[in-house]
């Protein structure tokens, strides 16, 4: 029981030996102990920075105007990467988009995005004419997919207010149109 007394007693005396010296260090190197709290917002100046950012996209497909275009939103912390993937399906095969995507509020008022857009094709898989009657009867294996390959690649980083950027993309004579849009939601 004396022995535990005693470590305790040690273990005490020296966590305050260890914090007042880091004080002293503090002191003696001219640093104000209250600035170098965490308490302090990192976002002082510009407190909007600290909000998230809402980034939305879009997908046209510009040959069939008629087709709804595929759309999506997400909401998330400055900086972070955002990994977003859509698949249109056609005569063809499929195209599918991949957009990596980070927003991040910029001098200003102004909102960077930094993007890199991928777009791959897979072709439909050939299928005989028997294979083809099976499939449509019910009684025979769906047609399948192809390799993917990658047809188009983009990647830019703007910035501004009110932000939008758009990139066409044409895969084997099929226009497309990306659409990205990023704003803060500060209140």
């Amino acid at each position: 029981m004396m022995s535990s007394r005693r470590f305790l007693i040690f273990g005490l005396s020296l966590s305050s030996f260890a914090l007042s010296d880091a004080r002293a260090a503090d002191h003696v190197a001219g640093v104000d102990s209250s600035s170098s709290s965490l308490a302090i917002s990192m976002f002082e100046e510009e407190p909007e920075a600290a909000w998230p950012l809402e980034v939305e996209w879009e997908i046209l497909d510009l040959a069939r105007p008629g087709l709804v275009p595929r759309r999506g939103r997400v909401v998330a912390d400055g900086g972070r990467e955002t990994r977003l993937t859509e698949s249109i399906h056609h005569s063809r095969g499929q195209d599918t988009f991949s957009l990596r995507v980070a927003a991040r509020h910029h001098a200003r008022h102004q909102t960077e995005l930094e993007y890199r857009l991928q777009v791959s094709r897979a072709e439909w898989a050939t299928l005989s004419f028997d294979g083809y009657f099976k499939h449509r009867l019910g009684v025979g294996p769906a047609p399948t997919l192809g390799e993917s390959t990658l047809r188009a690649s983009r990647a830019d980083i703007v910035a501004g207010s009110d932000l939008v950027a758009e990139q066409e993309v044409e895969i084997d004579g099929v226009p497309y149109l990306v659409r990205i849009r990023a704003r803060s939601l500060a209140g």
